[in-house]
């Protein structure tokens, strides 16, 4: 089941250290996975357009892949029933744990800016 986030800024800050945690390759077919269920929840079930994102995207850097996601996460503003973790795509296929995770302790929060 599904909330609607609500959550301190110190939550938001663990959330943006964990996805800038996130190896590229992971962040990548994460927004892709959004784009396209984005794309079919608008009527649109072309394949080609999905493809066409995913070519346009694939040389981002990090950073921007990560900043996309966070971006991503708001906008969605989608969290499982109790809060624990944040979702990335609308069916929740990606998701973001709130409490920092040791990989996102090791991501200094001014370099996610």
């Amino acid at each position: 089941m599904a909330w609607e986030i609500s959550m301190s800024g110190e939550g938001w800050d663990n959330v943006r250290r964990n996805v800038y945690a996130w190896p590229k390759e992971k962040l990548y077919a994460a927004l892709c996975s959004d784009y396209a269920q984005k794309m079919y929840a608008q009527g649109d079930d072309n394949e080609e357009h999905a493809r066409e994102y995913a070519e346009i995207i694939t040389d981002f850097p990090h950073d921007v892949l990560a900043s996309e996601i966070y971006d991503i996460i708001v906008s969605n503003n989608t969290a499982d029933n109790g809060g624990a973790v944040v979702w990335v795509d609308l069916a929740g296929d990606y998701k973001v744990p709130v409490d920092l995770t040791p990989e996102g302790a090791a991501i200094a929060l001014e370099d996610c800016y």
